[in-house]
């Protein structure tokens, strides 16, 4: 488009290769956070009313109990009276009972979770697998291992676990358990990894006796209550997690810098640059040969004065003073 500029029409300066260089490294400096910038997720949030129509969400639960097996019982009931079935929904296990050190500590994000939408959608495809027999020691088994999920209505109700012997109908009170329990994970609706749940990882001790796909789930916030037990008054010794659902829905939805905007935007600051370091470059030159030589610019026009006009040089010599 363009033909090369001849060499004897060109000017080269030490100001000028700087400027040059200056050029290069801010241009690199541009392009470099401009791309890292376009590699990155932005996400928007929107609150909104639950209008959905499903009526259903999952219970997630995976409890260790320090209690045998068959002295426990678990339920869940919802304020319309359903009573769920949930024998056939969930496993049983022995395990031994050890609270770890991490479970005193506040439950963090840690480095390795997923950050991205795409990322968290990409795992939630896989099956909530829970570990099987971790907890397992041939030595000591004096506790039960409860994990599944259930599947209730999506309105207030109770999941508890409650001794076999109390809390329904009559019966002699025991005092031989513990409910000491830990919670390895307890969570509502669909498997979101990175998602933090205020009670996964905690423990509680009886001192008495996320390319255009969607991903649903749910987030709670939890409030403690300890009562003590007392079978007289019927209020019996268990586990009790009582739940409500707002109808608030946060909607994330994850966007992307498009390539086009992306160049676009390149191609503005780099022709910026150019224009900016130009004009710098020409305020530069203009200013440094007005200050550097003022006398040669003087001594030249006189010059040229003299010899356009020579009588005016003779008449300051001798001889015409003297002839005046």
């Amino acid at each position: 488009m363009f033909s090369k500029v001849e060499e004897s029409f060109e000017s080269r300066s030490t100001s000028g290769g700087f400027f040059s260089i200056v050029v290069y490294i801010a241009i690199s400096i541009a392009f470099f956070a401009e791309f890292n910038e376009y590699l990155k997720y932005r996400e928007r949030h929107e609150f909104s009313v639950d209008n959905s129509l499903d009526h259903k969400f999952d219970i997630n639960f995976d409890i260790i109990v320090n209690t045998e097996c068959q002295g426990l019982r678990m339920d869940i009931v919802d304020r319309s009276g359903d009573m769920n079935k949930v024998k056939s929904k969930i496993v049983k296990e022995k395990s031994d009972f050890k609270i770890k050190n991490e479970y005193s500590q506040p439950r963090k994000k840690l480095d390795g979770d997923q950050e991205h939408v795409h990322d968290i959608i990409n795992l939630s495809k896989k099956a909530r697998r829970f570990n099987k027999g971790a907890n397992r020691n041939p030595k000591g088994q004096s506790a039960c291992r409860m994990y599944g999920t259930l599947t209730t209505n999506k309105i207030k109700g109770s999941f508890h676990i409650t001794l076999i012997n109390q809390g329904y109908m009559f019966s002699a009170p025991e005092t031989s358990h513990n409910l000491t329990h830990i919670i390895n994970e307890f969570s509502f609706g669909n498997f979101y990894p990175s998602l933090i749940n205020p009670l996964d990882d905690t423990f509680q001790i009886t001192e008495n006796g996320t390319n255009g796909k969607s991903l649903i789930t749910n987030q709670y916030s939890v409030n403690q209550n300890m009562i003590e037990a007392d079978f007289f008054n019927h209020i019996p010794a268990g586990i009790f997690f009582t739940y409500d659902v707002e109808p608030i829905l946060v909607k994330i939805t994850e966007i992307k810098t498009p390539f086009s905007k992306f160049l676009i935007k390149m191609c503005s600051m780099i022709g910026g640059i150019f224009v900016t370091v130009g004009i710098l470059l020409r305020i530069l030159n203009y200013t440094s040969s007005r200050v550097v030589k003022p006398d040669s610019h003087n001594s030249s026009y006189s010059s040229i004065l003299d010899k356009k006009n020579p009588t005016k040089a003779d008449l300051m010599t001798p001889s015409n003073l003297y002839k005046n």
